[in-house]
């Protein structure tokens, strides 16, 4: 493997390039740690971040913003996420926030879905749409929530080094957040498009998901948005709602990330 400089890297520990996942394969982002194989460190260039963000936000700000609401997620919601960030350059001398986070190992056979995992899964979505509903109740504070965590993909059934049960973990950890009524409601549709991707594949409905997605959509908070905001977030709902309906739409496929 390619060793990666290290002349600006805040490790003691060289870097190489990680081949443990196929979706990353030559995009220079995934790498591990020469002598520890247990952790992968995914480094995000913090000038892409600010763009969406501000650029009143410094690195250290925004790495701990990132680490607070996965801490969140997994205090709170059940969801296990091992990772940590680090802020330092890259070896080109650009700022970035490096992400190192526990290698799982996958457990499954053929992406076989086991009666266990399937509960799992569920258990998931229940946690994911109850953390959007919560999140609801606390967008006129300006608070910001998680906006790229609903996509089956970007979670590893599995487990860590010398553990022996294996559980679901959120291993695509990348800073994408936001703070505003338009994304939210994007990130709700896809959060809906991504569940009911799944329940078809379980042959399934998750009741108790529904329900709290089905209250997140049905009265949104319209007031201060201007008419092009409120026009957006209808867009979003219909698009949600049809998802549920098991319904998807020429303009679904259009349908804006939110991120």
């Amino acid at each position: 493997m390619e060793k990666f400089p290290q002349n600006q890297t805040p490790f003691k520990d060289s870097f190489i390039k990680s081949e443990f996942s196929d979706k990353h394969q030559g995009q220079e982002k995934l790498y591990e740690f020469k002598n520890n194989p247990n952790k992968i460190i995914r480094v995000i260039s913090f000038d892409e971040l600010r763009k969406d963000l501000g650029n009143n936000i410094d690195q250290i700000t925004l790495a701990g913003l990132g680490k607070k609401l996965y801490n969140e997620l997994e205090e709170k919601y059940g969801i296990p996420v091992p990772v940590e960030y680090v802020i330092g350059k890259d070896e080109g001398g650009e700022d970035v926030v490096y992400g190192i986070t526990d290698k799982i190992i996958n457990n499954l056979e053929n992406d076989e879905i086991t009666p266990q995992l399937a509960e799992q899964i569920e258990k998931l979505y229940i946690s994911l749409s109850q953390y959007y509903l919560d999140k609801l109740g606390r967008l006129s504070d300006d608070e910001f929530f998680l906006t790229d965590i609903s996509n089956g993909s970007q979670y590893a059934y599995g487990t860590k080094a010398n553990e022996e049960n294996a559980k679901l973990y959120l291993i695509d950890t990348d800073l994408y957040m936001r703070n505003d009524k338009t994304s939210f409601y994007y990130v709700v549709a896809w959060l809906i498009r991504h569940m009911t991707d799944i329940e078809e594949r379980l042959d399934k409905h998750f009741e108790i998901a529904r329900k709290n997605v089905t209250r997140i959509i049905a009265s949104p908070p319209l007031e201060g948005l201007n008419e092009k905001e409120k026009e957006n977030i209808h867009n979003a709902i219909n698009e949600a709602n049809n998802f549920l309906q098991g319904e998807f739409s020429e303009e679904s496929n259009n349908l804006p990330t939110g991120i």
